[in-house]
């Protein structure tokens, strides 16, 4: 938690200096008290203030760059309803989906890493640990590819969960500004995420959908399969050494759902005509074809 003052204390032999920071409604405020100083003091009192000043916009510049961005998930999830999001969907290849359902789960890259499975490389992974979220799991609050009429760049398998998992999982919900793809160093976690959600509320609208992520942080091991209410696969229409993507992939989710004892439904994704998703798997290469629909 970030407190909600700090106190530097600079004693002399009869007197002190007192410099506090308050962190209120309007953000971080500096003060100071001073008792009453010798004569011999006061020629050291400027420095001693000096030094403290100095102290405390430190500390506090810290603060307020790392502040925590935890949100109250019951809030959340009441403002998801009267937004009508009742789903958060994630998105990834098939290589990748397959190793959720052997865990029975989703989990974060780091997890995934540290167990020694299998996951499809993507070119955020140096980012993902340098901005501390390697060990996150995201979702959306829309699904990206018929919002779009494209299909997303994280992999043509969809995983669609219940928003219902908000008022139960213990893991800390945090919601970014933009994705983190966009981050740079030097930026405060208040311009990376929503600080509360009652600001979420405020600026919802002044964020696009691919921007505002919602992020289980620091996951460890397999989460939301009792929330999962489907998988949806992309249905590309193309031959790869005459074998159809889609079915190649249906195939080998189905025979990892049935080899796990799960019980999900499998659909192809139906289009509408304005989607470009097939034009843009067609001019696909090969390898970028094998890494998204085969393991």
């Amino acid at each position: 938690m970030v407190p909600n003052a700090i106190v530097f204390v600079l004693s002399a032999k009869e007197g002190s200096y007192a410099f506090a920071s308050r962190f209120g409604r309007h953000g971080w405020r500096f003060f100071y008290e001073q008792a009453p100083l010798q004569k011999r003091d006061k020629l050291r009192a400027p420095l001693r203030l000096s030094i403290l000043h100095a102290l405390n916009f430190v500390l506090c510049l810290s603060i307020t760059k790392f502040k925590r961005m935890k949100l109250d998930k019951f809030k959340l999830h009441r403002f998801f309803e009267e937004k009508g999001i009742t789903h958060l969907h994630h998105a990834n290849t098939v290589a990748t989906a397959l190793t959720f359902i052997e865990q029975k789960g989703l989990l974060s890259r780091g997890a995934v890493d540290k167990l020694q499975l299998y996951q499809t490389p993507q070119s955020s992974d140096r980012k993902d640990k340098v901005f501390n979220i390697w060990n996150d799991v995201f979702l959306d609050t829309h699904d990206l590819h018929s919002h779009f009429g494209r299909d997303n760049r994280y992999g043509p398998v969809l995983f669609k969960f219940s928003i219902d998992f908000l008022l139960k999982t213990k893991s800390e919900i945090w919601v970014t500004k933009d994705n983190p793809i966009r981050w740079t160093k030097g930026m405060r976690n208040s311009d990376k995420y929503f600080s509360s959600v009652s600001r979420m509320k405020r600026e919802w609208d002044n964020y696009k959908p691919e921007r505002r992520m919602i992020t289980v942080r620091k996951n460890s091991r397999a989460i939301l399969f009792k929330y999962l209410e489907e998988i949806t696969v992309d249905e590309p229409r193309l031959l790869l050494d005459e074998i159809d993507l889609f079915r190649v992939a249906r195939r080998q989710l189905r025979r990892g759902i049935k080899a796990n004892d799960l019980d999900i439904n499998v659909k192809a994704r139906k289009c509408p005509s304005y989607c470009y998703c097939e034009d843009n798997y067609y001019e696909k290469s090969v390898r970028d074809l094998r890494r998204l629909f085969y393991r």
